[in-house]
């Protein structure tokens, strides 16, 4: 979803070997734990998609520490912008990131009055269970973000720099909504 994508499908029905990913046993007919770990995808972004519709995207780049990781040099060649670690994401308007000890994608999206929303994904491989973390230092006047984690709505005030931290879980994407003072 850092991508700005609006729709998905689904399809595993057709795997075999050691990496079989389909959703219902081809011998059997039984539910596998595929299809019911897509079923809780599709309803935590049924929880919040009424929001992220709302946002137009813009672009998409990378936060990581130390050297890309295979994946994240991959994703460079042809996909997403290299920001580094500490420089931030100037080009995003409002927002900068920093401090990630490991991979990121951050999404820019904004909606029809021009409020920002960044959809900050975890961009380390799954598979390897590794959590990640990015730093969000935002420009005087914000007080507060807005934070979808798996469709539930959390309100986390700012830090007195200015800044979020932005826990993920492995495979794990967030919706960010700076909130302004009032």
């Amino acid at each position: 979803m850092a991508y700005g994508f609006d729709m998905f499908t689904h399809y595993s029905y057709g795997s075999t070997g050691e990496n079989d990913q389909r959703c219902v046993d081809r011998e059997t007919g039984e539910k596998t734990q595929s299809y019911y770990d897509v079923q809780t995808a599709n309803r935590e972004v049924l929880r919040w998609d009424h929001v992220y519709l709302n946002y137009g995207w813009k672009g998409t780049a990378a936060v990581y520490s130390g050297s890309p990781t295979a994946l994240m040099s991959t994703l460079e060649n042809g996909q997403v912008k290299a920001i580094g670690s500490i420089a931030g994401i100037t080009a995003m308007t409002e927002a900068s990131v920093s401090g990630s000890p490991r991979s990121a994608l951050i999404g820019q999206f904004e909606d029809g009055q021009g409020n920002d929303g960044y959809m900050i994904t975890n961009a380390t491989n799954p598979s390897d269970n590794q959590t990640t973390q990015v730093n969000c230092k935002f420009a005087n006047g914000y007080a507060a973000v807005l934070v979808y984690t798996k469709g539930v709505p959390e309100i986390v005030p700012l830090g007195a720099d200015n800044s979020a931290v932005i826990d993920l879980e492995s495979g794990e994407g967030k919706f960010v909504i700076p909130l302004r003072a009032k």
